[in-house]
């Protein structure tokens, strides 16, 4: 296999890892408040669209928005404690909120969401930096970290880019999760006031995908022999090696097999 093909096999493989991610990283919806949503329209001047209660609006450049978009800021207590018991590494950090284009609509991947943190939420030792936010896939069923995210500690918020407009959290990194388990995969990670929600995220999202590709390719983990071993023989298992062993082998021994 040539090289072109081998960089579009790991470049398809890792576009399956992000997704098979996102979704690992999710909780089950628990059932919401389908009351209807306060439309609320552009404000004057600052924010597009700000909440009632003035904790969470959305700032949305020049061209995102078609003429008449309406936005509505629904709070959802009721998702608390399914994203605390689920949620990989962190744990709510104040109210989610529904975000719903009531009329018109938002252009994905533009605006930014904003939403209040309590502080008395964030654990001892640590701070404003492990604050993230998160928001819910309806596709994918799962609560997915947006990596971008950061925190205002003087004003006690969180900001986000909206890859689309859903359930909305502010989360915290909980050291009581840093023992992230994955597919049968237990991951150690590290949860401090030195590692930020959004490098954490990252840096977990980078080990799963080694994990998941090494599995897929029947990759063998690394080996250390104390003392140092003459010989040694190492049998992998995946789906390219049968492949490739059934193709080398003589036609009539596949015949046979």
């Amino acid at each position: 296999m040539g090289r072109p093909a081998k960089r579009t096999m790991l470049l398809s493989v890792s576009a399956l890892v992000v997704v098979a991610v996102g979704a690992w990283f999710g909780i089950r919806a628990l059932a919401r408040d389908d009351s209807p949503a306060t439309a609320v329209e552009p404000s004057a001047q600052g924010p597009a669209f700000t909440s009632p209660d003035g904790a969470s609006w959305i700032d949305i450049p020049p061209g995102a928005m078609t003429p008449g978009t309406t936005v509505g800021f629904l709070p959802a207590p009721a998702e608390t404690p399914g994203l605390n018991a689920t949620l990989r590494g962190a744990t709510a950090a104040g109210t989610p909120v529904d975000l719903q284009v009531t009329n018109g609509s938002l252009t994905p991947g533009r605006s930014t969401v904003t939403l209040t943190y309590d502080p008395a939420l964030v654990p001892a030792g640590l701070t404003a930096d492990q604050v993230g936010l998160a928001v819910f896939d309806r596709e994918l069923d799962s609560w997915i970290p947006i990596l971008g995210a950061k925190a205002n500690p003087a004003r006690h918020t969180v900001s986000g880019i909206a890859p689309h407009f859903s359930l909305f959290s502010p989360v915290v990194l909980n050291q009581a999760k840093a023992l992230v388990n994955v597919a049968g995969k237990a991951i150690h990670t590290i949860i401090d006031s030195s590692v930020s929600f959004a490098k954490w995220a990252a840096q977990l999202l980078t080990e799963l995908t080694h994990t998941l590709v090494n599995d897929l390719f029947g990759i063998a983990p690394d080996l250390a022999c104390k003392p140092a071993a003459t010989e040694f023989t190492v049998t992998t298992k995946s789906l390219l090696n049968r492949l490739r062993t059934d193709r080398d082998r003589p036609r009539h021994d596949r015949a046979a097999a």
